[in-house]
């Protein structure tokens, strides 16, 4: 089977983010962009900004902070996101995910078939009511993985254009006390290849 790798990101949850404060000139001065850095998005606004380049989405919010790194990229600029944060050493971080996504190719297999056959236990009475040809299944699984808790949600996916496939949703999840775990949140991310690390073994024994 085929695995593509469709989504990198780091959820960061703060009480509260301040999003006007990350304006264009802000992240130049704070060497996160450079002066001709082309931007495919520009918002900055007192209850959100949203700032994109070809490398990586910075999305704002009162309560949370999202950057979101583009897959294709042959290296992953999560530094960037390590610099933001040496820079905004005060936030009252509460809590930080960091998150993959893969799409199985099921081959031309039809996702009914598919998912029963992988992910339907038919020794279970849930499982039993559910036995019509479009039945389609799925997995939570979850476990302790170095300081965080590991959730991996296994789901059929269907597009707005009819393409259908098996989405694994990984999200490395630590609760953090937002007055002294400030640097614990710059070190997680810091240590973002053994998550992705874990992530790919997981994928590559299927």
């Amino acid at each position: 089977m085929t695995f593509i790798l469709h989504d990198l990101s780091v959820v960061i949850l703060a009480d509260p983010w301040n999003p006007a404060m990350f304006n264009q000139h802000w992240l130049i001065n704070n060497k996160i962009f450079v002066e001709n850095e082309e931007l495919l998005a520009a918002i900055s606004a007192p209850q959100v900004s949203n700032f994109r380049t070809k490398q990586f989405n910075i999305l704002v919010l009162p309560t949370q902070l999202q950057f979101e790194i583009n897959p294709e990229l042959s290296e992953y600029p999560y530094n960037k996101l390590v610099e933001i944060l040496q820079r905004v050493d005060y936030a009252p971080i509460r809590a930080i995910g960091v998150n993959f996504k893969w799409k199985q190719d099921t081959e031309g297999e039809a996702i009914p078939k598919f998912t029963r056959s992988n992910y339907c236990y038919s020794d279970s009475s849930i499982f039993r009511k559910f036995t019509d040809d479009n039945a389609k299944f799925g997995l939570y699984l979850s476990k302790d993985f170095l300081t965080s808790r590991l959730k991996l949600n296994i789901l059929p996916i269907r597009e707005k254009s009819g393409d259908e496939y098996v989405q694994y949703s990984f999200n490395y999840h630590h609760d953090l006390n937002k007055e002294t775990d400030y640097q614990k949140a710059i070190d997680i991310v810091k240590n973002w290849k053994a998550y992705f690390d874990h992530t790919r073994q997981i994928i590559d024994s299927y």
